[in-house]
């Protein structure tokens, strides 16, 4: 059963993560329904122009949805060292400028909605996937092989002669 009640549930908070000893954090909303299509179209998009480069289109598609998430920083500023408020386009530009952040972002941020979106679009755990994990054998081995059913067509075989000469 679905529960439609958004009273009883409290929404996601913003996480807050920190980079070079604390000296810069980027707090990020949850991603929504909609950041998640905004990032899916341009992962497509930049995938196909560079001619089905499925990398190409990953990284598009965490650029875009870290760039719309994230929603203040601290100890980010422009060339004068003024602190500056977070665009998309400014977070586009320092994640490019500092790949530790970005790999931190995309491992952290964006990897487990992938996982979650994985987990929902499936009606059993697969047996490589991110929630893969040994099953717990419930029935014994047969004690001999069951024979071949019989076709329709196929009469029974007459039984076998005894040896003893009766």
């Amino acid at each position: 059963m679905i529960i439609l009640d958004d009273e009883s549930e409290a929404p996601p908070a913003p996480r807050t993560f920190h980079f070079d000893d604390r000296k810069v954090s980027l707090v990020l909303k949850p991603a929504g329904l909609a950041d998640r299509v905004r990032a899916r179209r341009l992962g497509v998009r930049a995938m196909v122009e560079a001619g089905n480069d499925q990398d190409v289109g990953g990284v598009a598609y965490s650029v875009s949805l870290i760039a719309h998430a994230v929603t203040a920083w601290d100890g980010v500023g422009d060339a004068k060292g003024k602190p500056i408020k977070p665009t998309p386009a400014l977070v586009e530009k320092l994640l490019v400028k500092r790949q530790d952040i970005f790999d931190e972002l995309d491992r952290e941020y964006v990897l487990p909605f992938l996982q979650q979106a994985a987990e929902k679009n499936v009606s059993s755990v697969s047996p490589t996937g991110p929630s893969a994990t040994a099953a717990k054998r419930t029935a014994r081995r047969a004690a001999k092989p069951a024979q071949n059913a019989r076709n329709g067509s196929t009469p029974r075989k007459p039984p076998k002669a005894s040896r003893s000469g009766k």
